[in-house]
């Protein structure tokens, strides 16, 4: 979980249909009041996000193609999205990306941490 409450939280699509399919995606909105998502997540995601999960394009779509070589759409863009920001939590369950993001020094959490910070 992040320790600056003031970090920007962005979410990669597992996540969000993960917490969707047992009724639990306002657990998002409880921990953190707002979530960001990149146009390439709301896309996978499929359905109409809830009003407080805003999406935000990544500046540099390089990025993105770089990190798609190696790691899913959804994950390279909420990576590349966090690596502009520059102070983001990023939540990921892929492993490959969990592993990638964390060699790159960023911050990250998953679905059922998620699930236990608001047990």
């Amino acid at each position: 979980m992040p320790s600056n409450p003031n970090k920007i939280i962005i979410s990669d699509t597992t996540s969000l249909i993960g917490l969707t399919n047992i009724g639990q995606i306002d657990i998002l909105r409880k921990l953190f009041g707002s979530v960001i998502v990149t146009p390439e997540v709301a896309k996978e995601y499929g359905a109409p996000l809830p009003e407080w999960i805003f999406v935000q394009a990544v500046s540099d779509s390089e990025k993105i193609k770089i990190l798609n070589k190696f790691i899913g759409l959804g994950e390279s863009s909420a990576i590349a999205l966090a690596l502009e920001t520059g102070n983001a939590l990023l939540i990921l369950d892929d492993k490959r990306a969990r592993q990638f993001t964390i060699s790159l020094g960023l911050e990250i959490t998953g679905t059922l941490g998620l699930l236990i910070r608001a047990y």
